[in-house]
């Protein structure tokens, strides 16, 4: 399982930044909202749909859900931050609640446009350019430069090879 742990040290290493749409908030969105706010008419709550850019960002009388460059003016984030639980959502008795970093990765999303994107499936493949890298030397295949640019993106140099005896075991 190298490629588990290299995933998981590339994540928790702080070289993935930023937040992702359909790697982070459409599943955020998913888990905390979709039951209430989501695609099944008859189990939608208010007018409010939050799994299509049009009903999340839809005029609801002065106010949308998701104001595009606005977190502290869209609903939405008032909502999940409301001290009030009559106005919090989730509703604190759904056990469904946002964690701090999962707020702010939300604020960070609108404030960055609230950008719903297709899923990745149903988007055409398009051919990616090789980055260009610093330690050409280094790369034994297209795949490494993916690799070495990502890291020399974050001031980091790749280990040393690790010798035949460690990879065998």
């Amino acid at each position: 399982f190298p490629c588990v742990g290299f995933a998981f040290l590339v994540h928790f290493s702080g070289i993935v930044r930023g937040s992702d749409f359909d790697r982070d908030i459409r599943p955020l969105l998913a888990r905390h909202c979709f039951k209430c706010h989501g695609p099944d008419d008859e189990a939608r709550e208010v007018d409010l749909r939050l799994d299509n850019e049009q009903g999340a960002k839809k005029d609801l009388g002065g106010y949308a859900a998701v104001i595009p460059g606005d977190a502290d003016g869209s609903e939405l984030l008032k909502r999940v931050i409301a001290d009030d639980p009559e106005l919090r959502m989730p509703p604190p008795d759904s056990g469904r609640g946002l964690t701090e970093g999962e707020v702010e990765m939300l604020r960070a999303w609108i404030q960055s446009g609230g950008e719903y994107k297709k899923h990745w499936s149903f988007v055409p493949p398009v051919q990616a350019m090789i980055p260009r890298v610093g330690n050409v030397d280094w790369c034994r295949n297209p795949i490494d430069n993916f690799v070495l640019s990502k890291l020399e993106s974050v001031a980091r140099r790749p280990a040393a090879d690790a010798d035949r005896e460690s990879l065998v075991r």
